[in-house]
Order: structure tokens, then sequence, then C-alpha cells
């Protein structure tokens, strides 16, 4: 038994040596090599040719060249030197009676990218083998080492320029993913439709009135992963399907186009002369007919999107919601985000505001309504702020029991400000901001604000609001909301002040008590003339004809021309011109006149 135990003993010391002995010789110089390549920069659809020189300093038995590939590129043997070419993992084997000392041995073979592959893509390997196997039988000694020399390659696209006269539905259907196709002044029939999918381009144009594009179906674009770039072209007529492309970004500058459709835009500059149907990105600077933004919920895992639509000109012509010419902005993810803003709608066309908008900065001319709200039952109130209503028939629409956070408007010239759709009950909107910092005549405040109302009849109640609330009813509907905090001037949200050119009249001393045929002065005061004065017109009534009377009028001193109706009265009217310009921008606390009032009976 002790015998037995030293003999296994034994045999595991010898296992253990021919473990140590199989561990490969790092950094080894038995066999290397060096990769080069006959061009680095490439443009898509092209081909690198890789030479791979390999030397040996001993011999190596079962050498072997692994060559680690970008993924969807294409390896087409040139020169193998005898060495077997494994095209399932991209290596070599070499002789199996290996390759003798001081050998050098030359592998050639081309490459090219995958369709669409535009960057910079790196090839990386290895060389092995195995070396003394007369001292260490059957299988040697492993050794390898890394590829040295070039590995990066950059994959550029290509550039194609068409000329009036030739084929370009052809180019466009040649081209390469990736490729950018120059498109000079000409005329460009592409027949009735243009219809690509699985790849993605760019076409420029020398301008959209030097460049036309025609395709009487319309372009349809699909490639889920790809870009489209479309700059300074026209495109023509389109009517059935329209300008429609899916694909993860659409850029467009400078084009004129009818019916646009995208998942995902970037749109500058353009004029579309029809409808723009879009879900996310950004819309900016555009003359624009219609429009329709819908953001839907997305699936679960799907990031959330922003939608970003300001600066346009909508110029579409609409007469009440559901017509022809109505705008429609919609967002059913409430992580999601939709933006209208610092857009003209000269047109009165109809902005039909779903759930989770935020609309500010806009001027509205016209609209009868300008906003419709739509959002429903239960959902979030649509943000309206900062906004401009410029004689519009009706300003706001709500329908049934959606609701709205609206303030800091401008209602000018404005018929109806706020009116409710349909026979449910409505829910009241919100008419103020949550309290902020605002100037009014140079002071600083803070505080809820509510609307500018220029038919406001209110007296000021201080600190830029009226002392006022304006509240909205509707007759079947009930209660739609109340403005607590009426602005006393149009709303500068550049400059967070409520403005207000009047100055404030007061009376000094403000309350004064007579008797009969007794006499007392009182002065009428201005507050403040920012821009100066060049002269009043002024009418001071007497609320209590019986009570007393204004039997003289004197002026200042800056005062070249008066007038004034006769006296005594109760009801005077003043006129008064500043010549001189002696009160000049800036003024404040500028007696106006001074009354001498009268008592009676």
């Amino acid at each position: 038994m002790r015998s037995m135990k030293i003999v296994g003993l034994l045999l595991l010391v010898s296992l253990l040596s021919i473990a140590a002995l199989a561990s490969p010789a790092l950094g080894a110089d038995e066999i290397t090599a060096i990769r080069s390549f006959n061009t680095s920069t490439i443009a898509s659809g092209e081909t690198v040719r890789v030479t791979v020189n390999i030397t040996t300093s001993t011999l190596v038995d079962s050498p072997a060249l692994d060559e680690d590939i970008p993924a969807g590129w294409t390896v087409t043997e040139v020169n193998s030197a005898g060495w077997a070419y494994n095209a399932v993992n991209n290596d070599w084997l070499g002789p199996m009676g290996g390759v003798p000392a001081d050998s050098a041995v030359t592998i050639v073979y081309d490459l090219t990218p995958a369709s669409g592959d535009i960057g910079t893509y790196s090839v990386a390997g290895t060389v092995s083998g195995a070396y003394d196997v007369e001292i260490n039988p059957p299988l040697g000694t492993p050794t390898s080492s890394t590829v040295a020399g070039e590995t990066d390659i950059i994959i550029g696209s290509n550039s194609i320029h068409v000329y009036d006269g030739e084929d370009l539905l052809a180019v466009i259907n040649a081209a390469m993913d990736g490729d950018t196709i120059y498109v000079h002044e000409g005329y460009y029939d592409c027949g009735e439709m243009i219809y690509l999918e699985g790849k993605s381009f760019s076409i420029i144009g020398d301008g959209p009135e030097l460049v036309s594009i025609n395709s009487m179906l319309g372009m349809i674009l699909l490639d889920e992963d790809g870009q489209f770039t479309f700059e300074n072209i026209t495109l023509l007529h389109m009517e059935d399907y329209g300008f429609s492309i899916q694909a993860t970004q659409t850029y467009l500058n400078n084009c004129v186009a009818g019916d646009v459709s995208t998942n995902n835009i970037s749109m500058e500059n353009c004029n579309i002369t029809n409808r723009v149907s879009v879900d996310a990105g950004v819309v900016r600077n555009n003359v624009i007919h219609e429009i329709d933004a819908n953001i839907v919920e997305p699936d679960v895992g799907v990031p959330s999107k922003t939608l970003v639509i300001e600066n346009n000109t909508i110029t579409a012509t609409c007469t009440g919601p559901y017509k022809a010419g109505e705008c429609r902005l919609s967002n059913s993810d409430a992580g999601s985000s939709l933006i209208f803003r610092n857009n003209i709608l000269p047109n009165s066309p109809v902005l039909n505001l779903g759930r989770y908008v935020e609309v500010t900065g806009n001027t509205f001319i016209g609209g009868s309504p300008a906003i419709f709200i739509e959002d429903g039952p239960n959902a979030a109130p649509t943000l309206i702020y900062e906004n401009t209503f410029d004689s519009c028939t009706e300003a706001i629409l709500i329908d049934d029991s959606s609701i709205g956070t609206i303030y800091l408007n401008n209602f000018l010239n404005v018929g109806e400000v706020c009116t409710h759709a349909g026979l449910n009950a409505a829910s009241p909107s919100v008419w103020e901001s949550p309290a902020m910092d605002y100037t009014f005549r140079g002071v600083s405040y803070n505080g809820p604000l509510g609307n500018y109302y220029d038919d406001y009849t209110g007296a000021y109640a201080g600190e830029g609001v009226g002392d006022t609330p304006v509240v909205f009813t509707d007759l079947v509907a009930g209660d739609l909301g109340t403005d607590t905090y009426p602005l006393m001037g149009t709303w500068d949200a550049a400059t967070s002040t409520i403005i207000n050119d009047a100055p404030a009249l007061s009376f000094v001393p403000e309350a004064v008590s007579v008797i009969e045929g007794q006499e007392t002065e009182i002065q009428i005061m201005a507050s403040a003339f920012p821009e100066g004065l060049s002269g009043y017109n002024l009418t001071v009534v007497i609320d209590n004809p019986t009570v007393a009377e204004i039997v003289s009028i004197e002026y200042p001193a800056w005062v070249s021309i008066n007038n004034s109706s006769s006296m005594p009265g109760t009801s005077i009217y003043l006129k008064a011109v500043d010549g001189g310009s002696v009160v000049q921008a800036g003024a404040e606390g500028v007696v106006l006149a001074t009354l001498t009032v009268s008592g009676k009976e």
C-alpha cells in the first residue's frame, strides 16, 4: 500500500509539469506578423486590399493567422500562399509540416465593408503556432503574437454629381447607403413614384429655385435605422403619398414641398405648401400651410420623444374645428414633450390641442377660434402662456370637460376670450401663473399673474394687476374659470415686465370737504411719462354735481397752448400742449392742471 501511494504522487507531479510546459510563451517572437492596407480611407462600397507579412525565427509547427473582421464585412481571398482559408472564422491555417526558421509568408485578401457602414472601423488579429516539438513532444511549445501594423479603416460616403438630362431615379436606385447625391440646376422627372427601402442617403441641390424633382405619386423612403438629408431642392407634385420618410432621422433644409410625413425630422427654412405630419424632432423657421403633430404613447422600453415646432409661419385658413385647414397637436405620452412656440398664424387657422401640449410665445391673428382644446376628460391641463391673440372673433374654445392652464397672454381686440363647446358640464380652467418675479413701472414684485385684456375696465389694485377678477362662464356648461390677477398692461416675456405706458392719474389732495360758497384747489398729477409728453386731452367729471362744481383752471408753466370748456361746470374738458418740450422722457410727478372747486348747497 505504501509503494502505490508513492507512484500516485509521482504521476501527479508529472501531470503538473506537462501543464506548466503547455503555457504560451508571452511576448515570444517565434512567429510575428505585420498588416498593411493599400489605403486606409475609402468611400462606401469600395474595397481595401490587406497584406499580412508573416515571419518566423524558428521552425513553427501548425502556424495560423486569425483576423478579427468587423461584422458584416466581406473577405475575398487574393493570395493565401498555400495556407488554407476558413471563411467561417476568417483564419488561415499553414502547412502541417510547419514553417521553417527565417521564413517569410505573405497573405493577401480584399476587405469590403458592409453596406451603409460609415465611420472608423478596426481590424485586429493574431498569428500562432508551436515550436520545440523535438524537446516537448508531441505538440511542442505554443506561441502567439498580435498582428502589428495598420488597424483602422475610415469609410466616407460617395459623392455623386447629377446634371440636367441625366436619370436621377437611376442614380438614386443605384446609390449606396450613406452616399451624397449633388443635383445641379435642372428639372428631373422621376416618373410615378420614388420608392426605396433599406438604405439611406443625401440629396443636395443647387437651390430650390434651380432644382426641381418631379414624382407624380410621391416619394417613399423606408430605412428604420437610416438617415436622410434633403437640401436646396423643390419636390413637385407627390399628391398621392407625398414625401413620406420612416427613418431614425430626416433632415430637410431650404426645400419646397407639398406634403411631408415623417416620424423624426429636423426641418428648417422650408416652404411646405400643404401639410407636415411629424411625431418627433424640430420644425423651425419654415412657412407651412398646415401641421399635424401627434406623439403616440411608446411601447414599454421605448424612450419618450421630444417635438419642438418653433418660429414658423402657419398659413392655413379655417372656419372652425374639424374643418379643412385645421392644425392639430396631440401627445398621448406624459413623458414626451410637444412644444409649439414663437409661431405666427396670420390667417385664422384653428389650432386643435390634445393633452400634454405646451403653447407659448405665438401670435394668433383673426382666429374663430384660434385655439380649440380637445384633450378629453381627466387629462392634464393644456399649457397656454405668453401668446398674443389679435383680432380674434374667439380666442379659446374648450370642448366638454377639457381644461387649460392659461396665463400671461395678451388678448387684443378679441370678441370672446373663452367659450365652450358641447352640452356637458365644464371643468374650470386655470387662468393664473404660479408665483413669479416680474416688473411693473420699474418696481420688482413677486406673485401670480393672469392675462392682459385690452378692454378690461377694472381699477388698478397695485403691483400691476386689476382689482376686479375676470370671470368666464357658459350658460350651459357653467364655470370656465376665473382670472383673479388680470394684468394692467401687456406682458413682455423677454423682460418679464407688465408694460403700461399710460401714466397713472391722481388728485392732490385725494379728498376734500367743501361747503356752499367755499373754494379749494385740487391738483391733477401724472405719475410718469417714460417717453415724454407733447400734450394731453383730459375730461374731469364731478360724480355728484349737486355737491360741487369746477369754477376755474390754472395750467402749469410748461403749457404753451391750452383750451377748456366753459365754467363753472361739473364736467370740464381740458386740452394742453407742451410746445417747448419741457416735459422730457422719464419725467415723474408732473402737474397737469390745478382745479378750483366750489361747494354748492
